[in-house]
């Protein structure tokens, strides 16, 4: 009748089958479904139903089965007693009274331990008219042992085993049955075992069996040995009945079949102490300080689970993760304190605290599964809106306090928010691994937990005081808390560290990083000898716009974006430069300016962490990105992993935004266009603008001015005074940094393009852009070409490009963005066709390749060049000394080198460019000539 459980309806099966599949109810209450969830969570990691939401599948199924089998034998204690109480209420008189309880208890005591068997409701007592004895205490010994003895074979027929599908993990424990021989000596008291094992598996579970039924016989010999079967209300003619007289282990006689096999413990196991050594140790973490992190993670977990129980008793819990409504009652503290016997670091918090059980089965167990009570707060967090936010994962991290301390002291209370508080507080105390602790009835009156760490004084650097290491390992670790912080020196005085709840203030650790590496991979402020103030210089002028927050849902993630900008005398820069006597100072390698480098700070539920892949940014910001469930955590909790290019149209949208902003808000900036070019934002404006001139002076330029389209191999044309038509021209130069450089033609719209000799030894022909009048369109824009150069679609100069906004194509290509031709197929528009060709005529050969082997490709370029007047496009480039004219036609990409005193262009098939003659088309610098010879003209064809 103990096990009449294990067959309950079929509909209270079909019942918790169906709200597996389907998630529905159904036929179970409220409790019933409590009851499987807290099952579910504590043996199946945290599974919820339905099982499979979008598509049923046969491993689905199994599972299910396997799931309701599994829950069904936990349950049939419970389903036993309730069968009892329902099937015998008409035989309730006829026994004695009370006796329906009675069975009720001796049902359910073969799943009880030592301790429930010596408590007061086992005790004999005499029962009904006449009156006798019932001994609860030696019935229970007797069923319990009689239910593990049970070997007969007969139980499991191997009919019945070869029918049924029984899992693989409980066919074992079917086939055991069969090997064994078991004989019970009643006269000489002795109990054996005999078994003659065909396999290792089957060895196993033989042994297993065997400590099983000496797990009984011991606690049934316990039990005699303090007299217990004997205590109550027993006549003494009877006592001697109750004697307990059997053995407290089995005689056994287990050996291998046939020698067909050797048994050992074949199965892989952990060596205990050096796992924890392992978990506890700089193997794992690298760091010895990241126990400061662990410390600080689980004392944010409480606050965090405290916050969480107060929010669902409220009517408006809210649905962030964050809430400065609850933050503000909630505190971490931690100090540095000294003792008698050394130093200590005390973490202090007033979250939701610990049982004795959370200690003994949580804390104390390596890697130790979440708790039940976990899971439900998060799922009925989760059911009102809001996440909890937990950073614990792998129940590890409080041996890592053993990195920097060689003993723990701990304090705690559970919150009677928690469903399972114990109404007691205690104190732990370890010297850690290895040693045994203590555990001990405390005073405390608050809910919350205190860890004290004794530090190990070989840990830290002997020249730096603790605090300041600590302290600096916390503003490198922490990026978002759930409520208020300090750190004291209790030791030396001074200011605490203090933070409010939310984000950590990370101004300083933005500013040291977006000025540490240039594209090159130097520091970015390496400067030459007796420049090194302007490494101090840049970091006291940076600022920050913003931030800009957001929420990323998917990836439950929070954002912060910022600007970085320099306030320089005439005005806010996004980028930086040293004036002195209104000349740009060259910082190092002929760079007139430092363009602040991007940088993502990835942090997990509020501890920083380092992404294994990379992160895309879009361009002049940085950022800061707390992730939550949509990425997971490496044990060493250093690394994290996330769909990270799922994140970079979120953060786009907002950095457009900042840079939009900071544009609009410095118009009136020296440095306006400067900013306009680094931002990549357009505007029209009169106000005129400041550039770099001759001399490298920095001031408002006049018209006319000009700008020569410079080469890579020659920082700018040499040369002194610089007309047009015979009037005076101011020149304006290109800035560079790095690589990266500013110019006014790329920046400025409108203008004209005019040509120049350069004043090299090959007096090489170069373009440069000429403004008569001060311009207002500030944006990449199409210039008037000369008549005789009309033909052109573009001038491309290393890089530089002046469009003919006469061409038929500068329409198209002033309004569509560059498109990368690798990226294009036959069914793009004609737009982006046309700005993918235009690609080609300034990246490598490679780039026409790509592109026309698309499928259909070719016939799509021959229709589109068809239509244009001329049906063809051509393009001069410069690339360094060499020059040339690019055909794109009905035949192909042709290249065609051009001598080097060239007075005309000349394309593959014979058509000329006439260089113009007048002069209000020439920008003439002053300076000496070098003459050389004639180079012959190269062509070069890349057919379809």
């Amino acid at each position: 009748m103990h096990d009449i459980g294990m067959s309950p309806s079929r509909k209270i099966v079909r019942a918790h089958n169906d709200y597996l599949l389907t998630g529905l109810a159904g036929d179970l209450t409220p409790q019933h479904l409590k009851d499987f969830q807290h099952w579910l969570d504590a043996h199946y990691n945290g599974v919820t139903a339905p099982i499979s939401p979008d598509a049923l599948t046969p491993s689905n199924l199994r599972t299910v089965e396997e799931i309701v089998s599994y829950y069904c034998r936990h349950k049939h204690n419970d389903w036993s007693e309730e069968w009892i109480r329902n099937a015998l209420p008409e035989l309730q008189s006829s026994l004695y009274a009370n006796w329906v309880e009675d069975l009720v208890t001796l049902c359910r005591s073969h799943h009880e331990g030592l301790s429930a068997l010596r408590s007061e409701r086992f005790e004999a007592k005499l029962v009904g008219a006449p009156s006798q004895s019932v001994n609860l205490r030696y019935l229970a010994a007797l069923l319990r042992l009689a239910d593990v003895l049970e070997f007969d074979p007969e139980r499991t027929p191997s009919i019945i085993l070869e029918r049924r599908d029984i899992a693989p993990k409980s066919r074992i424990f079917w086939q055991r049955d069969h090997e064994i021989a078991f004989h019970l000596d009643a006269e000489n008291r002795s109990i054996s075992l005999t078994a003659r094992t065909p396999s290792a598996p089957v060895h196993r579970a033989v042994l297993d069996v065997v400590l099983s039924v000496d797990h009984e016989l011991a606690t049934c010999a316990a039990l005699e040995h303090e007299g217990l079967f004997r205590v109550g209300k027993i006549p003494d003619i009877e006592r001697d009945r109750y004697k307990w007289e059997w053995p407290s282990r089995l005689a056994t006689d287990i050996s291998e079949k046939d020698n067909s096999f050797v048994y050992i413990e074949g199965a892989f196991r952990p060596d205990s102490k050096r796992i924890l050594d392992l978990l506890s140790g700089v193997a794992l973490y690298g760091n010895p300080l990241a126990a400061i992190r662990e410390l600080l993670q689980n004392a944010v977990d409480a606050v965090k689970e405290q916050i969480a129980y107060e929010r669902l008793e409220d009517d408006e819990p809210g649905s962030s993760d964050f809430s400065p409504k609850w933050s503000e009652f909630h505190r971490i503290r931690l100090s540095l304190e000294e003792d008698i016997d050394g130093i200590w670091l005390r973490c202090v918090d007033n979250g939701v605290g610990m049982t004795k059980d959370i200690i003994e089965n949580h804390l104390l167990v390596s890697g130790s599964a979440a708790r039940v009570s976990t899971r439900t707060l998060e799922r009925e967090a989760d059911a009102k809106g809001f996440a909890v936010g937990r950073t614990g994962q792998f129940g590890v991290g409080a041996l890592s306090y053993f990195m920097i301390a060689d003993r723990l002291e701990l304090t705690t209370r559970r919150s009677n928010h928690a469903g399972d508080h114990d109404h007691t507080a205690w104190r732990f105390t370890t010297e850690g691994i290895g040693s045994f602790g203590e555990l001990s009835r405390a005073s405390r009156s608050t809910n919350g937990t205190e860890a004290r760490l004794r530090l190990r004084a070989d840990i830290f650097d002997i020249n730096t005081p603790i605090f300041s290491q600590i302290s600096q390992y916390i503003l490198d670790t922490v990026s978002f808390l759930p409520c208020r912080m300090e750190f004291k020196d209790n030791i030396n005085g001074g200011p605490a560290l203090q933070f409010a709840a939310g984000w950590v203030d990370s101004s300083d650790m933005l500013s040291d990083y977006c000025l540490e590496l240039n594209k090159r991979g130097k520091r970015m402020t390496e400067l030459r000898d007796g420049q090194a103030n302007f490494k101090s210089d840049a970091r006291n002028r940076l600022r920050w716009l913003g931030p800009e927050e957001l929420t990323f849902e998917p990836l439950a993630a929070r954002i912060r974006v910022w600007l970085p900008y320099f306030e320089l005398p005439g005005g806010n820069s996004c980028v930086y430069l040293h004036l002195e006597d209104d000349a740009v100072v060259q910082l190092r390698n002929n760079d007139q300016f430092l363009v602040p480098q991007r940088h993502a700070f990835l942090s997990w539920r509020g501890f920083k962490a380092i992404s294994r892949d990379p992160i895309k940014l879009p361009a002049n910001v940085s950022v800061e990105i707390d992730l939550g469930a949509g990425a997971t955590i490496s044990v060493d909790r250093g690394h994290l992993s996330f769909p990270t290019d799922d994140i970079f149209e979120a953060i786009s949208e907002v950095a457009q935004k900042l840079r939009s902003s900071f544009a609009n808000e410095n118009i009136r900036s020296q440095f306006k266009v400067l900013n306009l070019g680094t931002l990549n934002i357009g505007m029209d404006d009169d106000s005129g603008f400041y550039w770099q001139r001759e001399s490298d002076k920095w001031s408002a330029v006049e018209a006319p001015f000009a700008e020569v389209l410079k080469f890579s191999y020659e920082r700018e044309p040499t040369g002194g005074r610089a007309t047009n038509n015979g009037r005076e021209v101011q020149r304006v130069l290109t800035m560079g940094s790095s690589g990266s450089q500013r110019s006014v033609s790329r920046l400025v719209g409108g203008g004209r393009l005019v040509l120049t000799r350069d004043n090299s030894r090959y007096s090489l022909l170069q373009a440069a852009v000429i403004w008569d009048t001060m311009p207002s369109e500030f944006r990449r824009g199409a210039r008037s070409f000369p008549e005789s150069l009309r033909g052109l679609l573009c001038v491309v100069c290393d890089g530089q490009v002046a469009l003919n906004k006469d061409h038929a194509l500068a329409a198209a290509l002033t309004r569509h963005r560059r498109v990368d031709p690798a990226n294009l197929d036959a069914n793009c528009s004609d737009d982006e066709l046309a700005s993918a060709l235009y690609s080609t005529i300034h990246l490598p050969t490679e780039a026409w390749s790509t592109l026309v082997s698309k499928v259909g490709m070719r016939e799509r370029i021959l229709e589109f060049i068809d239509r244009l007047p001329e049906r063809r496009i051509d393009a001069w480039t410069v690339s360094s000394p060499n020059q040339y004219i690019i055909t794109i036609d009905s035949k192909g990409r042709h290249t065609r080198k051009q001598d080097f005193r060239i007075n005309r262009f000349n394309t593959y098939d014979g058509r000329n460019y006439i260089l113009p003659s007048e002069e209000r088309d020439w920008l003439r610098i002053e300076g000496p000539k070098f003459e050389d010879e004639d180079k012959e003209p190269q062509v070069n064809t890349i057919s379809f």
